[in-house]
């Protein structure tokens, strides 16, 4: 499964694979370092250094290590839903929010995913 980032409910940026949810813990000179967003997991996982803001970037997985919580499909997709509803709202302030709202459920329920 592919590793992609999307904004975090703070801002920052959090790091989606194989499930689950990580949040950025420090950068260095040849990786990035995730931990686990749950508190009591102590899962982590290092991948290669990207730029964070591109859209099109490509993400190497070099470790991982072990995971001790649940996937987090419903945290994820609320995740997934509120970045595809903040991109839609930036790429044209002017419209309005009901609007933008309206427009994702409709294509949600035609089966066009986010």
């Amino acid at each position: 499964m592919a590793a992609r980032v999307i904004a975090g409910n703070r801002g920052g940026k959090v790091l989606i694979y194989n499930g689950f949810k990580y949040q950025k813990n420090r950068q260095r000179i040849h990786a990035i370092y995730w931990r686990c967003w749950r508190q009591e997991c102590r899962a982590n996982l290092q991948n290669n250094i990207f730029n964070l803001d591109d859209q099109a970037h490509n993400i190497t997985i070099l470790q991982e290590g072990p995971i001790h919580t649940k996937k987090n499909d419903t945290v994820i997709g609320v995740d997934t839903t509120l970045q595809s509803l903040r991109s839609a709202i930036q790429q044209d302030p002017s419209v309005p929010i009901k609007r933008v709202y309206n427009n994702f459920a409709r294509n949600v329920a035609q089966g066009g995913g986010d």
